[in-house]
């Protein structure tokens, strides 16, 4: 071994040696304030680590879900909008005509900036949570899951020719939910 190679494994040898010392020593309090303060460091990082693997808890209310996942339908792209094309394809696909859809979206778009916002949006389209038999509805809707009806979520075409929600896609839409999110109803 050359003798530079030998100095250069003495100083790391050192260096990893005084490294240790470094890191042991910190960690080792030489009074009482250093204890208290090492002490007090590792219930923060405890208190840290802890606090990083709690569950979250976001709340949803069901008809904010349920209006979520109809503008998911509408909204191809996923940019919380909808766009004329978007709503155009929709109506369209249900037997509406063109100019029926931009007459629909010309009256959503409340502060005509050209484009449908997802509260734009969801306040078009009519609630079924707002109609009376609410609670039956749900009831039969969970019979519908029991009898092994599909809770699939919904996609494709959600809004009738009229821009509204046919009430077989509501159903769908509404069955999923129940079944994925039981507590909310």
């Amino acid at each position: 071994m050359s003798s530079i190679s030998q100095l250069s494994s003495a100083y790391n040898a050192i260096l990893s040696t005084n490294t240790l010392k470094k890191n042991t020593a910190a960690q080792i309090p030489s009074t009482d304030a250093d204890a208290t303060v090492a002490k007090t460091r590792e219930k923060d990082a405890a208190a840290a680590t802890a606090a990083d693997n709690k569950p979250t808890l976001t709340v949803a209310l069901f008809p904010d879900m349920y209006n979520s996942r109809v503008m998911a339908a509408v909204d191809t792209n996923g940019d919380q909008k909808i766009s004329k094309e978007e709503y155009s394809a929709q109506i369209r696909a249900s037997g509406g005509s063109q100019s029926r859809a931009d007459a629909m979206y010309k009256k959503m778009d409340k502060d005509s900036d050209g484009t449908v916002s997802a509260q734009e949006f969801t306040d078009s389209i009519a609630s079924p949570f707002a109609k009376d038999g609410y609670a039956q509805k749900i009831a039969q809707l969970i019979e519908q899951i029991q009898g092994g009806q599909s809770t699939a979520p919904f996609s494709g075409t959600v809004l009738d020719a009229d821009g509204k929600v046919s009430q077989a896609n509501s159903d769908q839409i509404l069955r999923n939910m129940v079944q994925e999110f039981p507590g909310n109803i």
